[in-house]
């Protein structure tokens, strides 16, 4: 079951996410934004992804041509997400 936000939350989280966008155009890595917000790095991750989702960010933002490019070449004949993280180097995570 997923967690409901009400209103009040909403206007948090979409606040959160706006630091979060505001650090990573001045130019703050993953792990600083983490450290500087005082939150998980998986909080990050999943806060860049919603950004990149709603369009606010760009995929060669976060990633360099050739991470796109690995991650495209294991994501064929892949039926998993798993499958295409075993194929990747280490330092690719699934965030």
């Amino acid at each position: 079951m997923r967690f409901k936000m009400n209103q009040k939350q909403k206007d948090q989280y979409k606040e959160s996410l706006n630091l979060t966008l505001n650090l990573f155009k001045k130019g703050h890595y993953m792990p600083e934004i983490a450290y500087k917000r005082n939150l998980a790095f998986s909080t990050i991750e999943n806060h860049l992804r919603k950004l990149l989702e709603q369009g606010k960010i760009e995929l060669h933002d976060l990633l360099d041509e050739e991470k796109i490019k690995l991650i495209e070449e294991a994501a064929e004949n892949c039926d998993s997400l798993k499958e295409i993280k075993e194929k990747l180097p280490e330092d690719i995570s699934y965030g």
